[in-house]
């Protein structure tokens, strides 16, 4: 039975110990798959030196290495025999060989002896690994082959080649794949004489020569044994395996289009694979001309493959294949052709796609390729000038929108223009492409367009664009004021308002606040909703005294809500101090009358971490309304207070942890409540 001790011990001889780690952690062949089926195994860390630094305290390898002899001949545990073996692999010496191949037959150290043996630079390690060839069975034997094959000892070829034909398998195939690695001309002749009855070891040992032999620059054996597998009864994965390493060494335009025209699907798909591994002129263009009379399903793995492998010639052929009546080969080009198309050429046939509208997908795929593509004025000016001559609405709509994601600020001036359009839709969206773009040269011009603009949902459509131009610029800020003064219709109040709220024009808040004291109730709420967007919160005192004073209970209740969200916004910003920032949402919290202010409340509450934010919570905390969101502002404010040196405030506040039915809740809870305890406690 196989199994692996697994031990948990303390510091042992001053090496930390820790068990157990993968096996792919080890160095050297105690890596998955480099020692063959381990028997007993012993998972090892220790603190010991890796590969290249030096021994603990400055010790040599000839100074250290007779110790680590000493505890392999004693009769120290066997986790201590491992934690040695694997410490002469690392630094260890001739001298350490005869000691680690006594234990190649050892049920459990045999593999780490085989580690280190294949770690000492000296040729009586690979002697000692061919002896034990001699001695061991099963196991340990394979193990030992694989040692010798992962050495690629050329004097163990006539061993191994014998050891090739025993009845058991698991042997005979370790001995064929360490012949593959050993990959001498015996050993080559070997392997491809086992190939002949096929079979999935003689077809890795193939695989292993053939890399071998290719690393070595004997290109022509590679390629012998590459064919020599494709050839062979072997599984796929090693024929698909051996094509690619064909494809690759021959590096052959000619033998790669061979490939592509196999009859097996899986054989084109690792062609198709290995051309990104070999791209060239010639073989773009065979590519190029191939893709011209391919069947459609290999068509679009063609195109697909001329992202990795195109020359000029592949734009106009991959531009063909967006005409094309299959969707799949359609969509196929149209990924491809952004990698192998560049300036107007690739603008005009993403345009061309845009306009025909073959089906929103390659549509949407056409104006994404538009929007990212590099060139700067230079692409804007070819859009701008298919933009001119756009026949159809859809069409122009979408250009627009192009430039518009493009943030073109050459063409400002032709939106502008288009945003006088007869339709109603581009007019919409040239106004919305040109928010990026535009500035306080354009105010003027945009205020105009506003005024003659008849369609409510095109004059909203304005008010971003403006508010960007207006930007922090106080003249600008100035002129939508006067607009503002000289407006009669309610619709066009509303719309100035709009912008200069945005802006936060200070200037204009005198004009705004004119709209709470109308009787026009719309107007109120109207007004009040955009004081609650101001960027200060200078309207605060205004709405204030609305909320105390009106006779109406919805201003009265909208008033509340928008006092609270600008002491909100003051409180995120930073705007007022915690005195003030508290007094505001105490005086707002006599208004309070909804669950939805309740909450409204308390986030801003949370914000404030004060005495006076958490004395106005704690009302809330058992309000079953609202008890959960208070509990979370408790935690927000309590622990910042539990640091300024005020647990018993926060103590008091706290309450049992049986009202709580949220557990995550419960346990945040618990937390601060300690937090408070410790604070308590401290003298």
């Amino acid at each position: 039975m196989r199994t692996q001790v697994l031990l948990a011990l303390g510091v042992v001889g001053g090496l930390s110990l820790v068990f157990p780690p993968a096996a792919s952690a080890w160095p050297g062949p105690l890596a998955a798959g480099r020692f063959g089926p381990a028997k007993d195994t012993i998972a090892v860390a220790g603190s010991w030196p890796w590969p290249g630094q030096p021994a603990a305290g400055g010790i040599s390898p000839r100074e250290t290495t007779p110790e680590l002899v000493g505890v392999l001949e004693s009769d120290a545990p066997v986790e201590q025999k491992a934690i040695a073996c694997r410490k002469l692999g690392e630094f260890g010496t001739p001298e350490a060989v005869p000691a680690l191949a006594s234990l190649l037959g050892h049920e459990v150290l045999a593999a780490y002896a085989r580690s280190a043996l294949e770690r000492i630079p000296d040729p009586s390690a690979a002697a000692a690994l061919r002896s034990a060839l001699d001695t061991t069975q099963g196991d340990l034997l394979v193990g030992v082959i694989t040692s010798l094959g992962t050495l690629r000892d050329e004097k163990a070829v006539g061993a191994l080649a014998e050891l090739t034909g025993r009845d058991d398998t698991t042997v005979s195939g370790a001995a064929l794949r360490a012949l593959g690695r050993v990959a001498t001309a015996d050993a080559v002749r070997i392997v491809k004489g086992a190939l002949a009855s096929g079979g999935e070891d003689a077809a890795a040992a193939g695989l292993l020569a053939a890399r071998q032999q290719r690393a070595l620059g004997h290109t022509d054996v590679a390629l012998d044994l590459y064919d020599a597998v494709r050839s062979a009864d072997v599984p796929e994965a090693s024929r698909l395996g051996a094509t690619r390493g064909a494809i690759v060494t021959r590096n052959s335009v000619s033998f790669l289009m061979d490939q592509l025209s196999s009859d097996d699907d899986a054989v084109r798909d690792v062609a198709l694979l290995t051309i990104r591994e070999m791209p060239s002129d010639a073989l773009a263009d065979a590519l190029n001309t191939r893709l011209a009379s391919a069947a459609p399903d290999l068509r679009v793995q063609l195109i697909t493959a001329l992202a990795d492998c195109h020359n000029r010639a592949s734009f106009p052929v991959v531009r063909s294949q967006l005409d094309s009546d299959d969707q799949a080969i359609r969509i196929a080009a149209l990924g491809v052709v952004g990698a192998v198309g560049s300036g107007s050429p690739l603008v005009d046939t993403l345009l061309d796609l845009v306009r025909d509208r073959r089906s929103p997908e390659e549509r949407q795929t056409a104006i994404d390729l538009l929007t990212r593509m590099e060139g700067g004025d230079g692409v804007d000016r070819v859009i701008l000038d298919r933009l001119a001559h756009a026949e159809t609405v859809d069409y122009r709509v979408d250009v627009i929108r192009v430039l518009g994601n493009r943030r073109a600020a050459i063409a400002v001036g032709d939106l502008l223009e288009q945003a006088r359009d007869k339709d109603a839709r581009v007019r919409v969206a040239a106004l919305r492409a040109m928010r990026r773009g535009v500035g306080p040269d354009e105010v003027e011009a945009l205020i105009a367009l506003i005024e003659a603009e008849p369609d409510e949902a095109v004059r909203m459509a304005a008010v971003p664009s403006l508010v960007s131009a207006c930007g922090g610029d106080g003249s600008s800020g100035e002129l939508v004021l006067a607009e503002l003064k000289r407006a009669t219709d309610t619709s066009e109040r509303d719309l100035w308002i709009r912008v200069l709220t945005a802006v936060g024009y200070p200037n204009a808040l005198p004009a705004v606040l004119e709209g709470l004291e109308v009787e026009d109730r719309s107007v109120v709420a109207s007004t009040i909703a955009h004081l609650s967007r101001w960027p200060d919160p200078t309207p605060i005192d205004a709405l204030f005294a609305l909320m105390e004073s009106s006779a109406d209970a919805e201003v009265r209740r909208r008033a509340c809500s928008a006092s609270i969200q600008l002491a909100t916004t003051a409180a995120l910003g930073r705007q007022r101090p915690d005195d003030v920032l508290a007094g505001w949402f105490g005086r707002a919290g006599a208004g309070v009358e909804t669950v939805q202010q309740k909450r409204q409340l308390i986030s801003g509450l949370a914000r404030v971490h004060t005495l006076e934010s958490l004395r106005l919570l704690e009302p809330y905390l058992g309000d079953p309304e609202v008890k959960t969101e208070a509990l979370y502002a408790l935690l927000s404010i309590g622990s910042p207070l539990v640091k300024a040196g005020q647990p018993e405030a926060v103590g008091k506040a706290l309450p049992e942890d049986s009202t709580i039915e949220d557990q995550e809740l419960r346990w945040r809870v618990d937390l601060l409540r300690k937090q408070v305890d410790a604070a308590g406690s401290r003298p």
